[in-house]
């Protein structure tokens, strides 16, 4: 008998959720590349609200994290949490210059930095944006929490404030908005996390509430605002269809969700090297095909790579 998961934001489930995730970003990235009909349609404009679910995720997590450890957790966060951050992520760069030299002869390191500057990554590690983004935010969590303990509801309003502070110095050197316009998802998942018995209690119904959240996300791109309060209601609206339902433990989808920031972060070289220099595969079908057969392949390994070092640093 298929075991099925309760409804609710618990880690089998989210963890599910970022492996769905994590191949949606990836068929997004190759829909900007290709003319493959279904796969446009689909994906080609869902890349903020897929980054902004999993932005929604990290900050979810990370208040249930420190309402259940509370200080301890803040104690060891500096260290196993930027560790399991950027030991792939810097292990990713490696590789992914490696294949740039091969392809292209030569490693241009003033380009890259003069591109990072600039807020183009491609250079780097293509789509690697969101890892900056993302420690920016890790980092702001810690000083905040750390500073403000037992404090918890003026802590996000303070992490509020620094989020717009964020797109606001984004917007003004700009940047492009793929930055920051799917980050309010980071501070959704705070304040859901922290309102969430109350929810619990007083939202007795979740159908009719998505259904009105639903309503307002198809509205909001008719009416030409499609911006940080789709951003908010996309996770929202998917937090509420998970707590609504009951689900079946997939066991390909939790495996994806374990290794999904490594095809985040691998998923650039297949995209890039397979139409590069000395490869290019000019049909899309068979780009795509190959693109999400080669980086599953890699995220596993880099995944495996990464637990070995960071086993031997935390």
């Amino acid at each position: 008998m298929t075991q099925r998961i309760k409804g609710n934001f618990g880690k089998d489930i989210s963890t599910m959720l970022k492996g769905l995730l994590a191949v949606g970003i990836v068929l997004h990235h190759l829909a900007e590349k290709t003319n493959v009909i279904f796969i446009i349609d689909f994906f080609k404009y869902l890349g903020s609200p897929i980054v902004s679910i999993f932005f929604f995720i990290s900050g979810y997590g990370l208040l249930n994290s420190l309402l259940i450890k509370k200080s301890n957790y803040l104690n060891t966060f500096l260290k196993k949490r930027f560790t399991t951050l950027l030991t792939p992520f810097l292990l990713a760069i490696f590789t992914f210059q490696i294949c740039a030299y091969i392809d292209n002869q030569s490693i241009n390191i003033n380009l890259i930095f003069k591109n990072l500057i600039t807020g183009n990554t491609d250079s780097l590690l293509p789509f690697s944006w969101y890892i900056f983004t993302i420690i920016f935010f890790y980092s702001i969590f810690y000083i905040v929490f750390k500073t403000k303990q037992g404090a918890l509801l003026y802590g996000i309003f303070i992490i509020l404030f620094l989020s717009i502070t964020y797109v606001i110095v984004l917007k003004y050197f700009n940047y492009g908005d793929w930055w920051y316009l799917s980050t309010f998802g980071f501070i959704t998942g705070f304040f859901i996390k922290y309102f969430e018995n109350l929810i619990d209690k007083k939202m007795l119904n979740f159908k009719y509430i998505l259904l009105i959240v639903v309503i307002i996300l198809l509205l909001i791109p008719i009416l030409g605002v499609y911006s940080y309060l789709s951003m908010c209601l996309y996770p929202i609206a998917t937090f509420l269809f998970l707590k609504q339902f009951y689900f079946p433990r997939n066991k390909s989808l939790l495996f994806l969700g374990k290794i999904s920031y490594e095809i985040y972060l691998i998923q650039g070289l297949s995209i890039f090297f397979l139409r590069g220099n000395h490869i290019f595969i000019t049909n899309d079908y068979l780009y795509i095909i190959l693109t999400i057969i080669i980086t599953i392949p890699l995220a596993i390994i880099l995944n495996w790579f990464s637990k070995i070092i960071i086993k031997k640093l935390v």
